[in-house]
């Protein structure tokens, strides 16, 4: 049996980086493969890079956005579009190693129905920089996986290859959420007690640059990371999986994002929820925390901006604040 591999690629004016990211679907030796291009209404010359690529493969389909509406939506179009039985994402800015999908394939092939996707170790690439390689494995299944991925995705994407049907079961990515779209997909996934089978191949280069969302703490990012926790914390499904020790840390970590939101009612409330859960999270770290949102008025806003502050001006090296 050789199923047909539908490859989405979301671009949005990444015209430096596509065409890498093109050559290294193409170039695999697992050939069954049709390549989706979804341009979300890029501005620079993406669409003319993906153009000159569709004239020399008719594998490769070009689906365009007339406006922009973020990732998570390109990733619906292109699962919209799809034909094959199995799904592999890959991001415009990383690329695939040689072997990557005949080896997932396998595997995928070989595993239960319950295994909704397979996924791999990666490496990860400053711009211009060496390969740093990252190990990604995780639980299995249950609520460890779905702790674990709560707490900090290890996951990257373009890893991943999904059966097709489970991705369309969950109504697929929450546009709402782009950007953390695709962390959300996964613990929706682990907590309709789905699994995800690691391999430890090295399957893909992961590029960090300036005009990559994935490691900027900006306030939209960070806001849409208290959304998807506030999401798989209310619902019973996920809760009820979850171990005390995963709620408290997962509450204690939502508390931090809230505070580097301003929202420090929201931020206490979790803190003090994390700690009758698991008293031994108690830090001289957390205790500032919790010392400080005690203060009246805007008290607690000035004395942590002006902390941010001086941080930012090399007096501080820590990130804690």
């Amino acid at each position: 049996m050789t199923p047909l591999v539908s490859v989405i690629i979301p671009t949005y004016n990444g015209e430096v980086w596509v065409q890498r990211a093109i050559s290294s679907v193409l170039s695999q030796s697992y050939q069954k493969i049709e390549l989706i291009i979804v341009d979300d209404y890029s501005s620079d010359g993406t669409l003319e890079v993906i153009a000159q690529a569709q004239r020399y493969d008719d594998r490769i389909k070009i689906f365009k956005h007339t406006k922009n509406l973020g990732v998570g939506a390109a990733r619906n179009t292109g699962l919209h579009f799809a034909q094959g039985d199995y799904i592999a994402f890959l991001d415009q800015d990383d690329f695939w190693l040689p072997g990557k999908l005949i080896t997932q394939v396998k595997a995928l092939l070989e595993s239960p129905a319950d295994v909704a996707l397979c996924y791999t170790n990666y490496y990860i690439q400053h711009a211009g920089g060496d390969c740093v390689p990252f190990n990604a494995i995780l639980p299995d299944s249950g609520g460890e996986l779905i702790g674990e991925l709560m707490l900090f995705c290890r996951i990257s994407f373009s890893t991943t290859l999904f059966r097709r049907k489970d991705l369309l079961e969950i109504g697929g990515f929450e546009t709402c959420l782009s950007g953390c779209d695709d962390w959300d997909l996964l613990i929706k996934l682990a907590g309709k007690g789905k699994k995800m089978l690691h391999l430890p191949d090295f399957s893909a280069v992961m590029t960090l640059h300036e005009h990559n969302q994935r490691f900027q703490k900006s306030e939209n990012i960070i806001a849409k990371s208290c959304q998807v926790l506030d999401r798989h914390l209310n619902d019973p499904q996920v809760l009820s999986q979850l171990s005390s020790w995963y709620r408290a840390k997962i509450l204690l970590s939502r508390g931090y994002c809230y505070s580097a939101l301003n929202e420090m009612r929201k931020a206490r409330e979790d803190w003090l929820h994390a700690l009758s859960l698991n008293p031994s999270l108690l830090s001289f770290r957390l205790l500032a925390w919790l010392l400080l949102t005690s203060l009246p008025g805007s008290f607690p806003k000035i004395i942590i901006k002006s902390i941010r502050d001086l941080r930012k001006s090399s007096l501080f090296g820590s990130n804690d604040w």
